[in-house]
């Protein structure tokens, strides 16, 4: 860590410790991962089981539960603002705003959740089995 935070120092990075959080993975099997307690500057940084990293909650036994909550509850907003602005805005307007605010979401990290079993209920719009593609015809 020594060397670490002389290279920050070095190439003048300032590490906020108040954002700053480490995680350690493991297999959902180990239920007691071993926790180190890490030192940077003086001041402990918190262990977390959880993270947002660049737009995507990343968990320390790399399951998407919450990444796919995240994304249904922004999804239902988006899919009321389209189901509502559909008769007033043209067709192509409405695709703008789908792609805009939809898509942008939905391809941030596909690859890593859209494995996991519950990522079928973001694909399920209302829950009524509207599909996504209804939205914009």
């Amino acid at each position: 860590m020594q060397q670490l935070e002389f290279w920050f120092c070095k190439i003048h990075l300032i590490v906020n410790i108040d954002k700053t959080c480490a995680i350690s993975f493991h297999s959902h099997q180990n239920r007691y991962p071993s926790g180190s307690r890490i030192m940077f500057d003086n001041n402990e940084i918190t262990d977390s089981s959880e993270l947002k990293f660049l737009g995507l909650f990343i968990m320390e036994n790399l399951a998407w539960h919450v990444q796919i909550q995240s994304l249904h509850a922004s999804f239902s907003k988006i899919y009321y603002m389209i189901k509502s602005l559909r008769y007033v805005m043209g067709t192509q307007m409405i695709m703008e705003l789908y792609f805009a605010y939809f898509q942008t979401k939905l391809r941030c990290g596909i690859m890593s959740w859209v494995g996991e079993l519950k990522s079928v209920k973001i694909f399920q719009a209302t829950g009524k089995g509207e599909s996504i593609n209804y939205w914009c015809t």
